[in-house]
Protein backbone atom coordinates (compact mmCIF):
# COMPACT_ATOMS: atom_id res chain seq x y z
CA UNK A 1 0.00 0.00 0.00
CA UNK A 2 3.05 2.07 0.43
CA UNK A 3 3.83 1.92 -3.30
CA UNK A 4 0.01 3.25 -3.97
CA UNK A 5 0.10 6.21 -1.65
CA UNK A 6 3.58 7.07 -3.09
CA UNK A 7 1.97 6.72 -6.89
CA UNK A 8 -0.91 8.82 -5.62
CA UNK A 9 0.99 11.88 -4.04
CA UNK A 10 3.47 11.84 -6.81
CA UNK A 11 0.49 11.99 -9.36
CA UNK A 12 -0.63 14.94 -6.91
CA UNK A 13 2.26 16.62 -6.97
CA UNK A 14 2.17 16.49 -10.78
CA UNK A 15 -1.03 17.60 -11.01
CA UNK A 16 -0.30 20.27 -8.77
CA UNK A 17 3.25 21.52 -11.07
CA UNK A 18 0.71 20.94 -14.12
CA UNK A 19 -2.07 23.45 -12.38
CA UNK A 20 0.61 25.54 -11.15
CA UNK A 21 2.25 26.10 -14.68
CA UNK A 22 -1.20 26.25 -16.35
CA UNK A 23 -2.31 29.10 -14.01
CA UNK A 24 1.79 30.72 -14.56
CA UNK A 25 1.01 30.59 -18.34
CA UNK A 26 -2.15 32.01 -18.35
CA UNK A 27 -1.50 34.90 -15.82
CA UNK A 28 1.81 35.61 -18.47
CA UNK A 29 -0.79 35.64 -21.25
CA UNK A 30 -3.49 37.67 -19.42
CA UNK A 31 -1.23 40.28 -18.25
CA UNK A 32 0.32 40.38 -22.28
CA UNK A 33 -3.18 40.79 -23.16
CA UNK A 34 -4.19 43.37 -20.77
CA UNK A 35 -0.72 45.59 -21.45
CA UNK A 36 -1.74 45.29 -25.55
CA UNK A 37 -5.22 46.39 -24.46
CA UNK A 38 -3.49 49.42 -22.72
CA UNK A 39 -1.78 50.23 -25.50
CA UNK A 40 -4.70 50.32 -27.68
CA UNK A 41 -6.34 52.16 -24.80
CA UNK A 42 -4.21 54.98 -25.08
CA UNK A 43 -3.80 55.42 -29.00
CA UNK A 44 -7.69 55.60 -29.32
CA UNK A 45 -7.43 58.17 -26.56
CA UNK A 46 -4.24 59.58 -28.83
CA UNK A 47 -6.35 59.51 -31.56
CA UNK A 48 -9.12 61.07 -29.78
CA UNK A 49 -7.26 63.82 -28.83
CA UNK A 50 -5.58 64.55 -32.14
CA UNK A 51 -9.17 64.78 -33.60
CA UNK A 52 -10.34 67.34 -31.31
CA UNK A 53 -7.33 69.27 -31.89
CA UNK A 54 -8.21 69.13 -35.53
CA UNK A 55 -11.23 70.18 -34.87
CA UNK A 56 -10.69 73.01 -32.81
CA UNK A 57 -7.97 74.10 -35.67
CA UNK A 58 -10.31 74.03 -38.20
CA UNK A 59 -12.37 76.16 -36.09
CA UNK A 60 -10.02 78.66 -35.61
CA UNK A 61 -9.10 78.48 -39.09
CA UNK A 62 -12.46 79.30 -39.95
CA UNK A 63 -12.55 82.54 -38.19
CA UNK A 64 -9.01 83.53 -39.12
CA UNK A 65 -9.93 83.36 -42.90
CA UNK A 66 -13.16 86.08 -41.94
CA UNK A 67 -10.50 87.64 -39.46
CA UNK A 68 -7.80 87.83 -42.78
CA UNK A 69 -11.04 89.35 -44.58
CA UNK A 70 -11.74 92.32 -42.37
CA UNK A 71 -7.79 92.97 -42.27
CA UNK A 72 -7.28 92.92 -46.14
CA UNK A 73 -10.23 95.91 -46.55
CA UNK A 74 -7.87 98.28 -44.67
CA UNK A 75 -4.96 97.76 -47.01
CA UNK A 76 -4.88 99.08 -50.66
CA UNK A 77 -3.98 96.66 -53.31
CA UNK A 78 -1.82 97.75 -56.03
CA UNK A 79 -4.64 97.31 -58.91
CA UNK A 80 -6.38 100.11 -56.61
CA UNK A 81 -4.07 102.48 -56.12
CA UNK A 82 -4.45 105.15 -59.26
CA UNK A 83 -8.70 104.46 -57.72
CA UNK A 84 -7.39 105.77 -54.32
CA UNK A 85 -5.42 108.54 -55.63
CA UNK A 86 -8.32 109.67 -58.17
CA UNK A 87 -10.44 109.46 -54.89
CA UNK A 88 -8.32 111.42 -52.77
CA UNK A 89 -8.65 114.36 -55.27
CA UNK A 90 -12.03 114.00 -55.43
CA UNK A 91 -12.68 113.97 -51.65
CA UNK A 92 -10.59 117.24 -51.45
CA UNK A 93 -12.24 118.59 -54.06
CA UNK A 94 -15.62 118.02 -52.52
CA UNK A 95 -14.03 119.65 -48.57
CA UNK A 96 -13.30 122.92 -51.16
CA UNK A 97 -9.28 121.60 -51.36
CA UNK A 98 -7.37 121.05 -54.50
CA UNK A 99 -5.17 117.65 -53.98
CA UNK A 100 -2.28 116.87 -56.03
CA UNK A 101 -0.50 114.06 -55.98
CA UNK A 102 2.96 114.80 -56.06
CA UNK A 103 4.71 111.24 -56.37
CA UNK A 104 4.06 107.45 -55.28
CA UNK A 105 6.46 105.11 -53.95
CA UNK A 106 7.58 101.72 -52.21
CA UNK A 107 8.56 102.19 -48.74
CA UNK A 108 11.11 99.98 -48.67
CA UNK A 109 12.19 100.90 -45.34
CA UNK A 110 8.88 99.10 -43.74
CA UNK A 111 8.57 95.72 -43.29
CA UNK A 112 5.59 95.10 -43.97
CA UNK A 113 4.17 96.30 -47.78
CA UNK A 114 3.82 100.01 -48.24
CA UNK A 115 3.54 103.09 -50.40
CA UNK A 116 4.27 106.14 -49.41
CA UNK A 117 2.12 109.44 -51.26
CA UNK A 118 3.84 112.88 -51.52
CA UNK A 119 0.47 115.36 -51.75
CA UNK A 120 -0.04 119.06 -51.87
CA UNK A 121 -3.22 120.19 -50.46
CA UNK A 122 -4.05 123.76 -51.19
CA UNK A 123 -7.53 125.51 -50.65
CA UNK A 124 -8.69 127.68 -47.65
CA UNK A 125 -7.58 126.81 -44.08
CA UNK A 126 -10.77 124.79 -42.93
CA UNK A 127 -10.81 122.93 -46.27
CA UNK A 128 -6.95 122.18 -46.19
CA UNK A 129 -7.85 120.86 -42.21
CA UNK A 130 -10.29 118.98 -43.18
CA UNK A 131 -9.17 117.23 -46.34
CA UNK A 132 -5.91 116.35 -43.94
CA UNK A 133 -8.74 115.07 -41.80
CA UNK A 134 -10.59 113.05 -43.97
CA UNK A 135 -7.01 111.44 -44.99
CA UNK A 136 -6.00 110.53 -41.49
CA UNK A 137 -8.99 108.76 -40.23
CA UNK A 138 -9.65 106.99 -43.79
CA UNK A 139 -10.71 103.66 -43.77
CA UNK A 140 -7.08 101.94 -44.32
CA UNK A 141 -3.76 101.13 -42.50
CA UNK A 142 -2.00 104.57 -43.78
CA UNK A 143 -0.53 107.49 -41.17
CA UNK A 144 0.84 110.96 -42.04
CA UNK A 145 4.17 110.93 -41.48
CA UNK A 146 5.23 114.73 -42.26
CA UNK A 147 2.95 117.69 -42.70
CA UNK A 148 4.39 121.16 -43.31
CA UNK A 149 1.66 124.09 -43.28
CA UNK A 150 1.88 127.49 -44.95
CA UNK A 151 -0.34 130.45 -46.23
CA UNK A 152 0.29 132.88 -48.97
CA UNK A 153 -2.28 136.62 -49.02
CA UNK A 154 -3.87 136.63 -52.20
CA UNK A 155 -5.00 140.53 -53.32
CA UNK A 156 -8.18 140.94 -52.68
CA UNK A 157 -8.79 137.23 -51.76
CA UNK A 158 -8.62 135.37 -48.59
CA UNK A 159 -5.70 133.74 -47.38
CA UNK A 160 -4.68 130.51 -49.24
CA UNK A 161 -3.35 127.71 -47.17
CA UNK A 162 -1.38 124.42 -48.32
CA UNK A 163 0.01 121.60 -46.56
CA UNK A 164 2.07 119.25 -47.61
CA UNK A 165 2.23 116.05 -46.56
CA UNK A 166 3.40 112.28 -46.99
CA UNK A 167 0.96 109.39 -46.41
CA UNK A 168 1.98 106.13 -46.04
CA UNK A 169 -0.72 103.40 -46.97
CA UNK A 170 -0.15 99.84 -46.17
CA UNK A 171 -0.77 97.40 -48.89
CA UNK A 172 -1.71 93.76 -49.55
CA UNK A 173 0.41 91.12 -49.05
CA UNK A 174 0.72 89.03 -52.44
CA UNK A 175 0.29 85.75 -50.85
CA UNK A 176 -2.32 84.68 -47.86
CA UNK A 177 -0.98 83.72 -44.67
CA UNK A 178 -3.32 81.90 -43.89
CA UNK A 179 -3.00 77.91 -44.60
CA UNK A 180 -5.13 76.46 -46.96
CA UNK A 181 -8.03 74.65 -46.31
CA UNK A 182 -8.00 70.39 -45.82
Amino acid sequence: MKHNSTYIFGFAVLLLVIVAGLYAADYHIFNVEKEQAQNVQRQITDKKAEIERARKAQSSLSSLGANEEVIHSYSLSREDIVGFLEALQTTGSRLGSSVQVLSVADDKANPHPRVTISLLVVGTFDSVMRTIGVLENAPYDSSISSLTLSSQTQEKKATLWSAATILTVGLERQASSTPTKP
